[in-house]
């Protein structure tokens, strides 16, 4: 993000986003946020901060195609599967 000029830019959930402000660990972790929204992450506290560290100088395009890549891996792996496995009585996974 250096040399950026500080300007605003406009997030399709509404958020109006400092482009300065996206080096920051708290900047990062709502932005994977915001694009998980409609996805339930369940997350502790301290795999936050861990996520937050290891994304350290993603830009917040990095941090969408990562965020969109986690999102389809289960389908990636669905498609992939030939065998799959009952798990907790409804459950259906591939092994």
């Amino acid at each position: 993000m250096c040399g950026l000029s500080r300007q605003v830019v406009s997030h399709s959930s509404g958020l109006l986003t400092d482009l300065t402000v996206f080096g920051s660990r708290d900047a990062r972790v709502a932005l994977v946020k915001i694009h998980c929204k409609a996805n339930p992450v369940p997350l502790t506290d301290q795999e936050w901060s861990t996520l937050a560290d290891l994304t350290d100088g993603y830009s917040g395009s990095d941090i969408s195609s990562m965020v969109l890549g986690a999102l389809f891996q289960p389908i990636r792996d669905m498609q992939a599967a030939k065998y799959w496995h009952v798990k907790e009585g409804k459950a259906i996974i591939p092994q």
